[in-house]
C-alpha cells in the first residue's frame, strides 16, 4: 500500500513539525524510506512491496522502488 507524500506528511506529522515534501523525497532517494516516484508524482510505500519473487524485488530495488 502507497500514500502520496503530502497525505504520509499530513497524517505522520503534528500540525508545526511537519517536514517539507522535499525532506521525505530526499529520504526515498537515499533509501531510508520505502517508496518511488510515478509519473510525476512520489509516495511512500505504508508496506515495502514485494512480489514474491527474488528477482523480481532486487529489480525493484534497483529501480529505487522498494
Amino acid at each position: 500500500m502507497k500514500q502520496k507524500v503530502s497525505k504520509y506528511i499530513e497524517r505522520n506529522y503534528a500540525e508545526g513539525s511537519r517536514p517539507d515534501p522535499r525532506t521525505i523525497i530526499s529520504r526515498i532517494e537515499r533509501g531510508e524510506l520505502a517508496g518511488c516516484k510515478e509519473g510525476g508524482l512520489w509516495f511512500v510505500y505504508l508496506q515495502a512491496p514485494s512480489t514474491g519473487n527474488t528477482i523480481a524485488d532486487r529489480i525493484l530495488e534497483a529501480e529505487g522502488c522498494k
